[in-house]
């Protein structure tokens, strides 16, 4: 996969893989300057909960009745540094994988909102993600493992929700793995965009350079949602991508 986050230049090697792709496009980056770090993305549930609507019909508060944390769970798409309502204002209805009972109802993108993510992911990688160093994006993946951490109940939760899994045994687990997977993108930002330089003679050597491509766009399927997203978007925030 790693292969797929950046181009190639060089004398003798010119090589350009096909990036990642997602509906969900959103700059992770502005994300952690805000110091918060919500799953974006359906829920549902093992464990018997309740909802409490808001008056807001951007967000919901979903409640454990077996003593986990509340969380306010976000229910439009993430464009431009805020959670807003589809174009079309079109919503979908998720549903508890055991048992089937409704869960929430989420705003579904389409083109029009894509293009808007699209745009906006732009100009975060023009404007300011593209300028800066991996050092800098190591410093940020750190802290965003440490968000993670701190909020891991939480974000097990709505893992445990989404897939109908068991939060204990399973989806607490999955969540202390994803720390260290980005532990391990943090400090793969300076591999990933590290060239290589290679002699050919006593007096001549080439070079290659690795740039990003941009804006990348990703997919994952439903079952394991957080943690294929991490995988994905950290490894294309530590190559330099929005």
């Amino acid at each position: 996969m790693f292969s797929t986050l950046v181009k190639y230049h060089g004398v003798f090697k010119n090589k350009r893989r096909a990036g990642i792709f997602q509906n969900y496009i959103f700059d992770m980056m502005q994300l952690l300057q805000q110091q918060h770090f919500f799953l974006l993305n359906p829920t549902q549930s093992t464990a018997t909960h309740t909802i409490h609507n808001m008056s807001s019909d951007l967000y919901t508060t979903i409640e454990a009745t077996t003593g986990l944390p509340k969380v306010e769970q976000p229910l439009g798409l993430f464009i431009d540094n805020e959670f807003v309502s589809s174009t079309q204002g079109e919503k979908y209805d998720t549903f508890n994988p055991s048992t089937m009972t409704k869960i929430a109802s989420f705003y579904i993108g389409d083109e029009e909102d894509v293009n808007k993510a699209t745009i906006s992911s732009r100009k975060a990688f023009d404007g300011i993600w593209s300028k800066t160093s991996p050092r800098e994006r190591n410093a940020l993946l750190r802290k965003l493992g440490e968000l993670i951490k701190r909020d891991k109940e939480k974000i097990a939760l709505l893992d445990c929700l989404d897939a109908g899994k068991p939060y204990y045994s399973n989806a607490l687990i999955d969540i202390d793995q994803i720390v260290e997977l980005t532990e391990f993108f943090s400090g793969s930002s300076e591999k990933f965009t590290m060239g290589d330089t290679i002699p050919i003679s006593t007096n001549k050597y080439c070079y290659t350079v690795r740039d990003p491509f941009g804006v990348v766009a990703l997919f994952f399927r439903w079952n394991y949602r957080f943690a294929l997203g991490c995988w994905k978007i950290q490894g294309a925030l530590a190559a330099g991508n929005t």
